[in-house]
């Protein structure tokens, strides 16, 4: 597999022009593959779900896996198709919708690591620990805190997203 991306990078011989689309569809496979393949995965062993199932891994592996798999894929068709369909050109703003694809992919990551933080420490203390899932939610606020820094975050790269897409076609000419 390495193999033949290292031979499909280094040999290609079209490059394609819009940037953010090709970096959205990309971004998608990998956060996909984490989201489904390893979080998942790990997620539906019967050794380790008998532990985790009803835990903060659940909404981690949905966050993520999701947003690999359905949200960026949508954004990259957006990136590509829209340009062409309303503005007769082959992308948009290039710095925006960088900057949203990797302000939104370091919110929904710091997410998903914030909710797996808490699943390991929901997983010790209620289900080895035998503390009640009330008690076990005090502790478990620093996590919290975190995912909802990481989901201002997110909703900050959403909001650049679309200035980029619903921005009208003169303020797009004068850049």
């Amino acid at each position: 597999v390495f193999d033949a991306m290292r031979i499909a990078y280094k040999e290609r011989t079209i490059e394609h022009p819009n940037k953010p689309a090709k970096y959205w569809l990309v971004g998608g496979v990998i956060m996909h593959f984490l989201g489904a393949g390893v979080w998942g995965f790990i997620h539906t062993l019967p050794q380790v779900n008998k532990w985790t199932h009803g835990t903060q891994i659940t909404p981690a592996h949905g966050h993520i896996a999701f947003y690999g798999a359905y949200a960026m894929l949508i954004i990259a068709v957006i990136y590509y198709a829209l340009p062409r369909i309303h503005f007769n050109r082959d992308e948009l703003d290039v710095r925006r919708g960088l900057w949203s694809f990797w302000i939104i992919t370091i919110g929904v990551a710091g997410m998903v690591l914030a909710l797996t933080g808490a699943s390991v420490l929901q997983v010790f203390m209620e289900r080895i620990g035998g503390l009640p899932f009330i008690t076990v939610q005090d502790y478990m606020w620093f996590f919290y805190v975190l995912r909802f820094i990481f989901g201002v975050f997110t909703a900050i790269g959403v909001i650049i997203f679309f200035t980029d897409v619903i921005s009208p076609k003169e303020a797009r000419a004068a850049q």
